[in-house]
């Protein structure tokens, strides 16, 4: 990648000051945190007076699409962790396994976890598994030039692999100017060969499919002037959704099922975190990116807090994600299982109403949830996503409510509004904020900031740490 090249990719970024840009953000905003802080820092390395691999691992270093492990000891634990899981669910043996599946320069040193001469990294582990995934649920393989779409690709390490995977693909990533700079650049340094183009008007992208481009780079803007006939194999979004504003997920809700034509879906985004309403109350307003899927959907896979996302050996841990995996259907799907009505919590819960399971008893705090299609959420929430009615999104109120603990899970308020817009009433659960109930916030949030426990704890005043649980964790949710 030449000079006259990574000016032309500035020159690209600018598409940011257009007013289709500007007016798109204006209707779909991005998150604070990106605006305010990841936005300027990608942009000062965009304009930096350094080549392409290091404004890379610059990126990398700065943990806005990732953050690696730097402790080398836990890097060694870590590296077993990940062989062992690679061997048992995929038979991937990352000693003898094809040496393109490894990390490539563009990984910073700092990051890297060498095996046998292969470099690795968590970051490339995760989307490693995610790939493995992929090619194992759909078959890709029986078509000649699959069209795959991956929205917020990052600095593009699920696109380099998929690409290895499936190398007669055609590879389209939407994304920010800003982040497509960084995709663009990583792909264009690991596949020097291969065809690419930058689209600025939709002509571009019409010129793009028709070719023999290999990569494709879309403003997210463009997306607007997308036709609905836009056949996509596979479109992908991991983890970006569940950061943006409600307004702006419902909008790629749309765009993903009524505007483009997707034959398979592979999604991994936030689902069921607990949030503290008074510091991060921004969450309600972040909360639809695992519950928008329509019911013309045959759900293939689906796991909540999958084992590829549970590694417990890196220094920082993401949010519970949901994964799941999709294939299209023209007519409506309407085989849901409603057999949770007789599971034990939801006969229990109508003969009590409200009551809380007794202490020490096994109801007060269920050790075990099974998270895949088999499990009670799943049911639930596919039954709602197929034919929404009062009783089940009653259903999925009360269950989350069974599971949470001092803090309420995000998505409840999502099915209280949806409940509402259903029954024509409010939940009976979801009651006003009260003089009382900002006061226990506020104490949490007082509790938090100064470290009273802690401090509390070195006074050895023991019974007043267990008042204070009771009145203000305690019955927090409730």
């Amino acid at each position: 990648m030449d000079s006259k090249e990574l000016d032309a990719l500035r020159k690209f970024y600018r598409v940011r000051e257009t007013s289709k840009c500007v007016n798109f953000f204006s209707k779909y905003p991005l998150g604070e945190e990106w605006e305010i802080n990841h936005r300027l820092i990608l942009e000062k390395v965009i304009f930096s007076d350094t080549p392409p691999i290091e404004k890379i691992h610059t990126i990398h270093e700065a943990t806005i699409f990732n953050v690696h492990n730097k402790n080398d000891d836990l890097k060694k634990i870590e590296l077993e962790w990940w062989k062992e899981y690679l061997m048992r669910e995929f038979s991937i043996d990352l000693k003898n396994h094809d040496p393109l599946y490894q990390d490539t320069i563009t990984t910073p040193k700092k990051a890297q976890i060498i095996y046998h001469g292969k470099r690795f990294s968590n970051d490339f582990f995760l989307k490693f598994s995610y790939m493995l995934e992929v090619s194992r649920n759909i078959n890709l393989d029986e078509l000649h030039r699959p069209i795959i779409l991956e929205l917020g690709a990052g600095h593009a390490t699920l696109a380099r692999l998929m690409k290895i995977r499936f190398s007669r693909c055609k590879y389209i990533i939407i994304d920010l100017p800003e982040t497509l700079f960084f995709s663009y650049a990583n792909l264009r340094l690991n596949f020097s060969e291969a065809r690419f183009m930058k689209c600025t008007t939709s002509e571009d992208l019409k010129t793009a499919m028709k070719d023999d481009t290999d990569f494709i780079f879309v403003p997210s803007f463009l997306t607007e002037e997308i036709d609905s006939d836009f056949l996509v194999d596979l479109f992908i979004n991991t983890s970006s959704l569940g950061e943006m504003d409600n307004t702006s997920i419902e909008y790629w809700f749309k765009f993903i099922q009524d505007t483009l034509s997707v034959r398979y879906l592979f999604l991994a985004n936030r689902f069921f975190n607990q949030f503290s309403p008074l510091s991060q109350g921004w969450r309600v307003n972040q909360n639809k990116c695992s519950v928008l899927l329509d019911n013309k959907w045959d759900i293939i896979k689906w796991e909540l807090e999958p084992e590829y996302e549970r590694c417990p050996y890196q220094e920082v841990t993401g949010p519970r994600i949901q994964s799941l995996i999709a294939k299209r259907r023209l007519e409506i799907n309407r085989a849901a299982s409603d057999d949770f009505y007789y599971e034990d919590w939801y006969r229990l819960y109508h003969r009590n109403p409200g009551e809380e399971p007794p202490l020490l008893s096994r109801s007060n705090n269920p050790l075990h949830i099974n998270l895949t299609t088999d499990g009670t959420i799943f049911k639930i929430w596919n039954s709602i996503r197929i034919s929404a009615n009062k009783k089940n999104i009653d259903a999925m109120i009360k269950y989350i409510q069974i599971l949470e603990k001092n803090f309420p899970i995000e998505e409840k308020y999502f099915y209280f509004d949806l409940y509402e817009k259903v029954a024509g009433e409010k939940h009976p659960s979801a009651k006003k904020w009260s003089p009382l109930k900002l006061l226990k916030s506020l104490a949490i949030y007082v509790t938090y900031k100064i470290k009273l426990k802690t401090f509390l704890r070195k006074l050895k005043l023991y019974w007043l740490m267990e008042k204070l649980s009771t009145l203000v964790w305690g019955n927090y949710t409730k």
